[in-house]
């Protein structure tokens, strides 16, 4: 069924609705409903100070229909009796009328002309479709009732605490019959709490507002016809008062003389409300032109939001690598410390082992001095030992006493760099410890731009699927609305089209084989493309690719 449809037949079941209870309303009298009211309240048997349930009134109705049986009577009290049990069945009769305005037009609003995926107004359509066909209209009313009335506390306080919220968001861009997926709604939603500027625009507060009344009303509406339940002046319009001004003496039994009276106000304001849903949805999202370019405007804003995101994202990166290499190069001046520390200590240890030998080759050399010396033959062999020995050792000394002297340098030298590092140390230190804290912003905030691209990334796939669907009806429509001569016109461009598409994909996809193949044979030294890779017999696609072929629009020019 095409929306054109659905929305007459909606319009029609109001109409009916409204007819149905003006009919009703013209059937009852308000004089009549006091007077009886007023003889059943003054019977001597009955000590009563108040009338204000449906069940009290039942009860009385079977005591004195219970004291008439048997006797004679009055014929004003059977007449009394006659009345209240036509009474009752037409409280009865208006509360299958509420079910009916349920089942056929609140459902049919909460399931064609409002986003599914909202969290407040929905269930009625789910909860018909559980009942099934043969359940019976008690059991049909009471499921509703508990469904609809636990829906509708909800909405009373938290649609008023989402104020900011768009509950129509979804509903202007998603028509009926939508395929499932992906909830294009419940993604908006998130966009808009993320992006609140982004989709500013499409906000539709009075839908809301509309579906919020609409909603509260139906909740009084069912309370006020439970009968096991007092009614409760709070749930009763103040429109009823000055239905029943005129009678009396009547605050006693004033709930129950106002009980019809306020069944159909509230019936009247809800037929306005649904046809004023109505009004509202085919002005705001029926048209599929409309909601296609509101689509095409979102997934604009959309991507180009997506793509700052994503090169800030890669600014912040390549800073971020940055930050991190050089506060691992500060890390690493930090210890520089601890290393000449460690460096000094390993010299010092050398130059105590350096001096240790250095006293060991002195005690040796002046023993060897002393051998010599006691030697008078200087041509002897073990003076020439000796004196062989002699010189090694001094030779060796010298060589140790360099060393020593190379590793005193080395710890004067270090001895100075630590110094100059015990001196630059704490600047380090706090310079490092600034960069550790850049790179941990940069990290919080990459983290939440990375949150902010999935989060457009998942919208963006049920916003492009919900572009196409749209684009598909809104060419079905426009085809529909076409002659039969125009239709066989369209479809057969349509057909030559994409015929001439594919054969283009095809041209192109050789012509890319042709390109490696030419590179492949360049590389080997073979013919070139012009010499072997061109076939002759090329007229035709040579039309595809020349003849009435906008590359760049990827379109025909006629």
């Amino acid at each position: 069924m095409d929306k054109a449809t659905r929305n007459a037949l909606m319009r029609d079941q109001i109409s009916a609705f409204e007819q149905h209870m003006d009919q009703l309303e013209s059937t009852f009298s308000k004089g009549t409903l006091y007077k009886m009211l007023k003889l059943l309240t003054k019977k001597q048997t009955i000590e009563l100070q108040s009338l204000a349930s449906l069940s009290q009134l039942g009860t009385l109705v079977s005591w004195e229909q219970k004291r008439l049986s048997g006797t004679s009577g009055k014929t004003k009290d059977r007449d009394m009796v006659h009345y209240f049990g036509w009474f009752l069945e037409y409280v009865d009769y208006l509360q299958e009328l509420k079910q009916s305005f349920d089942e056929r037009i609140f459902a049919p609003l909460c399931q064609f002309f409002y986003d599914e995926e909202d969290p407040d107004i929905k269930g009625i359509h789910s909860v018909l479709e559980e009942v099934g066909d043969g359940s019976g209209s008690n059991k049909r009313q009471a499921i509703i009732s508990n469904k609809t009335d636990s829906v509708d506390s909800g909405v009373e306080m938290e649609l008023l605490e989402r104020s900011g919220s768009d509950y129509s968001l979804s509903a202007f861009i998603r028509s009926p019959g939508a395929m499932s997926g992906p909830r294009l709604g419940s993604a908006l939603e998130i966009l808009r709490q993320d992006f609140p500027d982004l989709l500013e625009p499409y906000n539709n507060k009075e839908l809301r507002r509309v579906a919020l009344q609409l909603t509260r009303l139906r909740r009084r509406w069912s309370t006020l016809l439970r009968k096991d339940t007092e009614i409760d002046e709070d749930i009763l319009d103040e429109e009823s008062v000055s239905e029943v001004n005129m009678f009396s003496d009547s605050t006693h039994f004033q709930p129950i003389l106002r009980l019809v009276p306020d069944v159909f106000i509230k019936a009247r304001r809800a037929a306005g409300l649904a046809r004023r849903w109505l009004e509202i949805d085919g002005t705001t999202s029926r048209n599929l032109q409309t909601k296609l370019e509101q689509l095409e405007e979102i997934q604009a804003a959309l991507e180009r939001k997506l793509g700052y995101i994503i090169h800030d994202i890669k600014r912040k990166e390549e800073k971020l690598q940055r930050g991190s290499e050089q506060v691992q190069m500060l890390l690493k001046r930090e210890d520089r410390s601890n290393e000449l520390t460690f460096q000094l200590y390993g010299v010092n240890k050398t130059i105590s082992s350096l001096h240790r030998r250095l006293r060991e080759l002195q005690v040796e050399k002046d023993y060897v001095r002393k051998h010599l010396r006691k030697r008078l033959d200087k041509e002897s062999e073990e003076y020439h030992s000796y004196k062989l020995k002699y010189i090694q050792t001094r030779l060796h000394s010298k060589v140790v006493d360099r060393e020593l002297f190379a590793k005193q340098y080395q710890r004067t030298i270090l001895e100075e760099d630590m110094h100059v590092e015990l001196e630059c140390k704490p600047s380090i230190i706090r310079f490092a410890d600034k960069e550790q804290e850049k790179c941990e912003r940069l990290e919080q905030e990459l983290e939440k731009e990375r949150e902010e691209k999935r989060k457009i990334e998942v919208a963006l796939a049920p916003l492009k699927s919900e572009r196409q669907r749209l684009k598909y009806e809104a060419d079905e429509d426009k085809l529909n609305r076409l002659t039969e001569r125009q239709k066989t016109r369209v479809l057969r461009f349509q057909t030559v089209r994409e015929t001439q598409q594919d054969e283009i994909q095809r041209e192109r996809a050789r012509f890319l084989k042709i390109g490696r193949q030419t590179e492949e044979a360049r590389n080997s030294g073979k013919n070139s493309f012009g010499e072997s890779a061109m076939p002759k017999s090329s007229s035709r696609t040579r039309f595809f690719l020349t003849d009435g072929y906008d590359s760049e629009t990827d379109s025909f020019w006629y």
